[in-house]
């Protein structure tokens, strides 16, 4: 039914916005008569679906209990039978609701980012910011983007310092709850604030919407327990009091406790500061159950890390979960310690379990220790693809790792809807988005915006955004790649960042970031350093330094200006040290070149047509090409 009623709203709706003329952010008496008339349509449609999804789930589940082998079985599907039933049921609802309406606004991107953009401009109308670019007058997307420049954060951090400080009606009418934080390009990270608003649409509906979609294609993920590994909920607290930390560890940690059974790891185990005892936590409850059906992780190299230290831990791992101990080695504190016993109990079974598969395989790889893990969700677009191939050694050929899209700590930009494909539907009911063409936007050429109707399949663009989180025509400095279209809406592909930033693993290493490191260390140690480039190695999941000293320094003094670096970098750049307290980020790897190595790669650049005048070096890039030239001259 609901495809039919799809179909019938696609053709209302396609004549109405491909109307030519000025995008105006309101609708007529006639156009809100059929909005209207189509949205009941749509919900009528909905609820009948709901009610034969909600039966059919109620019968497989019962079902599924009788085919057991063994008493021991049928006990832990018992235990599980009301979490997992209640979890099936929400996934089906919500995500049933979530998934038609999103395609319902997928017919028509254009009308549906007008409308999103009428709301967002109304709802902070009042806030010191929408008086100051008159909100209130704003009639048309031209009125927007003449009215509105293009942001950065350092242009908007004065502004959401205001509301960490308490003060309302600043850049949003909404008091935030929390906020997500990332590093920034001057070194102070930026906050960035969640309301209600935000983690309603933003969050948890593209989240239910992208959970839906994949328990679709893969049946039995919620059979069985889930492995679920988040950034923690609460990192701190700016200075009204609101706590900031990620959005997937607040979710997390609001999970309803009867669906929270289904959940191996707790969540106070995501706040344990120190990497090496979270990891451990993490594998010694894991590697306690057996039927796990679902293995989350957004970062793939997180994935990867734990099956490395599975096998590097397994002895002390097996005899913890034989005797109900915890490695004395491992440093807890006494809180976190007493906490996690309370979820670890003695099980010489399973350690015998695992002792066998040990002796059978040599190597523990989750795909034994796990029987009915098939299914994954991590990133695997663009640097993610050299960790998942890494990563995909441990498991099975029928495991699906399914993506989960476009995602950043300013938002979820997509949704992967197919299995096996990278691609997103852009999340045009969260964010009204605009875009640049790359070649337009790197040669001066700012004032070219595209909606997402207007876009073109092979091309890339930069994306900026406008949110309900205080971020109006944002720039995200990534470029993506549009795939093709779901209806009306295109499917997206995150390429990389833009210029003067790199990302391995998720740490946004900026140009302003390594200059402030090395210069500093250059003045601190008196060092002859004539050249320096940073190279983002993502196979090796390392930088590069590949440097030019005027005289030799000599072995020690190379050791004490890495390790200089690399402590100012983590002061500067919290996902920098994050990544690599985590071990998910090797340290940087110094190359040396020959004295006068950079005047002749500059030569060389000259000759081949660059103008001397306008020669500008690059000093962080994930080039190969430019690597490998510095490094042959």
């Amino acid at each position: 039914m609901i495809p039919f009623v799809l179909e019938r709203l696609k053709y209302a709706w396609i004549k109405k916005y491909k109307e030519p003329g000025p995008i105006v952010l309101e609708y007529s008496g006639l156009g809100k008569c059929r909005f209207i008339l189509l949205q009941t349509l749509k919900w009528l449609a909905i609820f009948f679906d709901l009610f034969y999804k909600t039966t059919k789930t109620f019968i497989l589940i019962n079902l599924e209990l009788f085919r057991t082998n063994s008493v021991k079985e049928l006990v832990q599907k018992l235990k599980l039978f009301l979490p997992t039933f209640i979890l099936k049921s929400v996934n089906d609802i919500q995500g049933k609701l979530f998934w038609n309406n999103y395609r319902f606004a997928c017919l028509t991107s254009r009308g549906s980012q007008i409308m999103l953009l009428k709301k967002i401009l109304d709802r902070n109308a009042d806030t010191e910011f929408g008086k100051k670019y008159g909100f209130k007058d704003i009639r048309t997307l031209e009125d927007f983007q003449t009215r509105l420049p293009v942001f950065e954060y350092e242009d908007l951090r004065p502004y959401m310092e205001r509301h960490c400080r308490g003060e309302a009606n600043v850049l949003i009418k909404e008091k935030p709850f929390l906020y997500a934080t990332t590093s920034g390009t001057t070194g102070k990270p930026k906050y960035l604030p969640i309301t209600k608003t935000t983690a309603k649409n933003g969050h948890t509906a593209v989240s239910r919407i992208w959970l839906y979609n994949y328990s679709m294609k893969a049946k039995n993920m919620f059979d069985g327990k889930i492995l679920a590994i988040v950034s923690p909920a609460v990192e701190g607290y700016v200075e009204d009091g609101t706590p900031f930390g990620s959005t997937s560890g607040h979710m997390y940690k609001s999970i309803p406790q009867i669906i929270r059974r289904k959940y191996v790891i707790p969540s106070f185990v995501m706040g344990v500061e120190d990497y090496t005892a979270k990891y451990y936590a993490v594998l010694l409850l894991g590697l306690r159950e057996k039927n796990i059906t679902y293995l989350a992780s957004a970062n793939p190299s997180t994935i990867y890390l734990l099956c490395q230290k599975m096998n590097e831990w397994k002895e002390s791992l097996i005899a913890d979960i034989e005797n109900g101990t915890v490695n004395e080695s491992i440093k807890y504190t006494k809180d976190e310690k007493a906490e996690l016993l309370k979820f670890h109990e003695a099980d010489p079974d399973r350690a015998l379990e695992l002792k066998e598969l040990f002796n059978t395989h040599k190597i523990l790889r989750p795909s034994e220790i796990w029987p009915n893990l098939k299914t994954i969700g991590c990133w695997t677009g663009g640097n993610a693809g050299n960790f998942i191939k890494s990563m995909k050694s441990y498991f099975t050929d029928d495991t699906q790792i399914r993506d989960i899209g476009y995602l950043a700590s300013e938002l979820r930009g997509s949704i992967p809807i197919y299995p096996g494909d990278t691609s997103g539907i852009l999340t045009i009911q969260e964010n009204f988005f605009e875009f640049a063409e790359v070649d337009a936007w790197n040669n001066g050429i700012k004032d070219q915006f595209k909606m997402v109707h207007q876009l073109e399949v092979g091309k890339s663009y930069y994306l900026f955004m406008t949110n309900n989180s205080g971020l109006y025509r944002y720039n995200m400095n990534d470029i993506i790649k549009v795939t093709g279209y779901f209806l009306t809406t295109p499917m997206i592909v995150f390429l990389q960042k833009g210029k003067g930033v790199c990302n391995i693993t998720g740490e946004k290493l900026y140009e302003s970031q390594i200059m402030e490191a090395i210069e500093k260390t250059k003045e601190e140690m008196n060092l002859p350093l004539v050249f320096y480039f940073l190279y983002a190695n993502v196979e090796q999941k390392c930088y590069e330094m590949i440097a030019e000293f005027s005289t030799e320094i000599g072995t020690a003094n190379e050791e004490k200006m890495l390790l200089s670096i690399e402590t100012k970098l983590k002061k500067i750049n919290i996902e920098y040290k994050a990544k690599r307290d985590s071990l998910r980020l090797g340290a940087i790897v110094l190359r040396k070149i020959r004295s006068g190595s950079f005047n002749n790669y500059k030569a060389k650049k000259v000759k081949e047509g660059q103008r001397e005048g306008q020669f500008k070096m690059v000093i962080l890039s994930g080039d190969t090409k430019v690597r490998d030239e510095l490094l042959s001259v």
